[in-house]
């Protein structure tokens, strides 16, 4: 267990920055399956700025492990 918990920790890492309509509902580490040219990816929520204006967009950044072939 602790060999996994340090190989996850030293982990390559996927971040993204996205815009999106405004969700209340979302928490930090929420699931987000990102589609993106033609690529899919699953992320989680790290960060997020809920605007108080209706007509404004919301700013998510996210972040999840990269698998790297051995």
């Amino acid at each position: 267990l602790a060999r996994v918990q340090l190989q996850r920790s030293q982990a390559l890492t996927a971040s993204w920055q996205l815009t999106c309509v405004p969700d209340p509902a979302m928490e930090l580490g929420d699931p987000l399956k990102i589609y993106f040219r033609g690529r899919t990816a699953v992320q989680f929520a790290i960060g997020f700025s809920l605007p108080l204006r209706p007509d404004a967009n919301m700013q998510v950044q996210c972040r999840d492990l990269v698998g790297v072939d051995a």
